[in-house]
């Protein structure tokens, strides 16, 4: 009778406190915790040519073939979560994600799938790639 009602009450438990191993739920991240970092900010990181530092444009292939910042990495949003990359992302000490604009909502969701895989210093580009462009930096086209 106890084993019944354990096997009926298992589940419902599980959806209610979102046990990850029995449901496969994701750890949500608001937007609050999303941090911005200036175009100059990255910028002066790249100049200093530190490895500690990795930029990642998250716009379409397209996008980033066409022009992207000199030495960013292009991922698409869901290679970011393949444990492939997991090994990658962990050498670098701070992650910074940036998508077209300001408004950029695939920058701000790969920054919080970024940060739900446990990468704690992730950063949106403010203003993205306009914002870099219109400021002059370099570019690869």
């Amino acid at each position: 009778m106890m084993q019944t009602r354990l096997f009926i009450l298992l589940p419902v438990l599980a959806s209610i406190v979102c046990l990850p191993p029995l449901s496969g739920c994701a750890s949500q991240v608001s937007d609050a915790k999303v941090s911005a970092v200036s175009p100059e900010d990255v910028a002066s990181w790249l100049e200093k040519a530190s490895d500690s530092r990795l930029v990642i444009d998250v716009r379409n292939a397209e996008h980033f073939q066409t022009a992207h910042i000199d030495g960013a990495q292009h991922f698409d949003l869901p290679a970011l979560s393949e444990s492939r990359h997991s090994e990658f992302f962990a050498r670098h000490k701070t992650l910074v994600v940036y998508g077209d604009n300001a408004g950029s909502a695939r920058a701000t969701a790969a920054a919080k799938r970024l940060l739900s895989l446990g990468y704690r210093d992730v950063r949106v580009l403010q203003g993205g790639m306009d914002a870099w462009r219109s400021r002059g930096f370099p570019i690869t086209e």
